[in-house]
């Protein structure tokens, strides 16, 4: 009787390519196999998650260690044991394991993947002329084994003598802000330190101890371009540490990118360590910092954003399933809601991943006005070109609204919706007034939220120090302050289609935080 198999379900797909030739046979090839996530019925995840992330306040908890995360959620090695044995029949050998990102790597000849995998591997040309090698059909395993593997990944890939393979990314919304709003001059631009003045941020703390993760998927900063910012604001240079291999490095808005993320974030808190994380996807930096038991950062600033109807349904759930790993190891994520306003380069309303996943704590744009004594005169929500470039925001078509959003999102008066509101909270973000910054060896100011979102995550940083312990998972205790004066709600304006509103509003969320108030709400907390 022979064994039936089983398509992995969301391996990777190609559009509008033309077979070439069959790929020579004798080549080899390495992939990884991604294992499926961990059953979440299991009642040790149950006993934790009600014990523990969700219903202790940040002072009691205990979080995870690495050790800990790994027999939580790693990859049953038995399972790993049956897939390497299978394809091992093949004379396809095992390579790097990495029980926590659920990933192995193997390699093989491709005549005996393709008689591993069911499939055929062929020289596929694009639209746009380049090949790459990829397969026909579907990647197939025993049906016992395709239980046990959510994605196979590795089997599509450039060729490389003929191709440079250029970075798969979603949507920066920085990148996409400069260029469509033509960098402003200098003398407009507020340095992130008047910025902190501003919205009060807790004063007497640097950092110290702390360390912020910066994901990356592109782009690469200037040493002499650090050096001389933080000289010009007389700061001390945070310690700055690169995981991964740059990206791109000859474009210049990716590289506008990076330079701002650390110096926006080292400016708030100089004395935190910043550590770049660089990956060809979200998914894959967060695994790299989620694996980094050196570093163990304790706030991660994503800048970059794309749309979630962009994102295949194995990524969503891996991206939620990381996040959920970060808040284990007790870690606070931020990411930015976009620069693309309602619409976010749409032609229907729609909001970015990852600042719509409820664990993450989504930061959209305003557009202050300081007086000379740092202080706010005006602020509304960040809109330009008639909210074509501005704060996203809006509703998520993914998630359902979570418990602490349910308050505070019934006050909005002109949209009712079940569904996950974005962002929770924002600060600058205005091309007009962007934020000071030195590139390419000149002062200039840049916008748009992946400029408030390493704001606000040195804000936390700085919490984090002042209260002594990790804050990690808080969307829900920010919901707490609703209304409060915590934040400066934010009243005028729309992003394009969702007008301003006290309380909470889908283009700035709960508003622009009193970090002193902030810190206090949990210096108090019981």
């Amino acid at each position: 009787m022979s064994t039936p198999y089983s398509p992995v379900e969301h391996t990777e797909l190609n559009f509008h390519a033309t077979v070439l030739r069959q790929a020579t046979s004798s080549h080899m090839l390495e992939f990884t196999v991604h294992f499926a996530k961990p059953d979440f019925s299991d009642p040790k995840f149950t006993e934790f998650k009600e014990t523990n992330l969700f219903t202790s306040v940040p002072s009691k908890r205990k979080y995870l260690n690495h050790k800990e995360l790994e027999e939580l959620v790693g990859t049953n090695p038995d399972d790993i044991q049956k897939v390497t044995q299978y394809f091992a029949q093949f004379g396809i050998k095992k390579g790097k394991v990495n029980r926590i990102a659920r990933t192995v790597a193997y390699k093989g000849k491709i005549i005996d993947i393709d008689l591993a995998l069911k499939t055929q591997i062929n020289v596929y040309q694009g639209a746009n002329k380049y090949t790459f090698l990829s397969y026909e059909g579907s990647l197939s395993l025993p049906l016992e084994l395709s239980k046990l593997v959510g994605n196979i990944s590795g089997i599509t890939v450039p060729i490389k003598t003929e191709y440079r393979k250029p970075t798969p990314r979603p949507v920066s919304s920085d990148a996409d802000a400069l260029e469509s709003t033509k960098t402003p001059p200098v003398s407009k631009g507020y340095t992130a330190l008047q910025l902190a003045e501003a919205y009060s941020f807790p004063t007497n703390y640097t950092g110290k101890g702390q360390c912020i993760a910066i994901i990356e998927l592109g782009g690469q900063y200037k040493e002499s371009d650090v050096n001389a910012y933080f000289k010009m604001m007389g700061l001390p240079k945070p310690k700055i540490e690169i995981v991964g291999t740059p990206l791109n490095t000859d474009n210049v808005l990716d590289n506008s990118e990076v330079t701002l993320d650390i110096q926006v974030a080292g400016t708030i808190a100089p004395n935190a360590k910043i550590v770049v994380y660089y990956g060809h996807t979200i998914l894959e930096a967060m695994k790299l910092i989620i694996q980094d038991k050196k570093n163990k950062p304790s706030v991660v600033s994503i800048s970059w954003a794309g749309s979630e109807f962009n994102y295949s349904s194995f990524q969503i759930a891996e991206l939620n399933q990381v996040f959920y790993e970060a808040s284990l190891l007790g870690m606070t994520v931020l990411g930015a809601s976009g620069d693309h306003g309602a619409y976010n380069s749409q032609t229907y309303l729609n909001v970015s991943i990852p600042s719509s996943s409820p664990l993450v704590i989504g930061c959209g744009g305003t557009q202050p006005i300081l007086n000379d004594e740092n202080e706010i005169q005006s602020d509304a929500v960040w809109n330009q070109n008639n909210g074509q470039i501005g704060s996203g925001g809006g509703f998520s078509h993914l998630y359902t609204k979570p418990g602490y959003q349910q308050i505070a999102t019934a006050y909005y008066p002109y949209v009712k919706s079940y569904y996950r509101g974005v962002p929770d909270m924002a600060a600058n973000a205005s091309g007009e007034n962007g934020y000071k910054v030195i590139f390419y060896g000149k002062e200039m100011a840049i916008g748009g939220t992946s400029a408030s979102t390493p704001l606000l995550a040195g804000l936390i940083t700085l919490m984090n120090e002042a209260l002594g312990y990790r804050l990690g998972f808080i969307n829900p205790y920010l919901y707490q302050c609703a209304g409060s004066d915590i934040f400066l709600p934010i009243v005028q304006g729309n992003n394009g289609y969702y007008p301003a509103a006290p309380y909470w509003n889908p283009a700035t969320g709960l508003g622009s935080p009193n970090g002193e108030k902030l810190l206090q709400f949990f210096q108090e907390l019981q």
